[in-house]
C-alpha cells in the first residue's frame, strides 16, 4: 500500500513496523496482516533488520507487478545463514520507535560500563 509521509508520520510507531520510504512523497506499507511470509512474499524489503554497520542497503526496483518498490541490495558477500541488515537511517525528525530508543539506551549503557571498567 502506498501512503504519504504525513499519514505515516501521524500514526503511532506501532503501526509502522513494515513501512519503507520510497521517495520524498511516498511510503510503502505492508499491512500487519501480511507480515508473515506465508501470507505475502512478493517483496521482502520490510524483513531486513537494522544495523549501523549493514551488509546491504535499500535501492529502488521496478517490480513487474507493483511498480517502483524498495529492494535490498547486498553491499558485500552474504553467507546463506547470515542475517541481512540495512541502516534504517532514523534521523529523529519524527521521533524514534520504542525498540530503537531501547536499543540505543542499552548500547549507551554498555559503553558506560565498559569505560568504567577500564578506568
Amino acid at each position: 500500500m502506498r501512503l504519504s509521509h504525513s499519514v505515516v508520520d501521524g500514526r503511532d510507531w506501532e503501526h509502522n513496523g513494515n513501512t519503507i520510504s520510497l521517495d520524498e512523497d511516498t511510503v510503502l506499507d505492508v499491512p500487519s496482516e501480511l507480515s508473515s511470509c506465508a501470507n505475502y512474499c512478493a517483496t521482502l524489503g520490510h524483513k531486513a533488520n537494522h544495523s549501523s554497520s549493514p551488509n546491504a542497503c535499500y535501492d529502488v526496483f521496478d517490480h513487474p507487478l507493483y511498480g517502483c518498490i524498495k529492494c535490498v541490495r547486498a553491499l558485500l558477500d552474504i553467507a546463506p545463514s547470515q542475517e541481512i541488515t540495512v541502516d534504517y537511517g532514523f534521523d529523529g525528525v519524527h521521533g524514534y520507535p520504542q525498540w530503537w530508543q531501547q536499543q540505543r539506551g542499552e548500547v549507551s549503557h554498555q559503553r558506560k560500563r565498559q569505560r568504567a571498567s577500564t578506568s
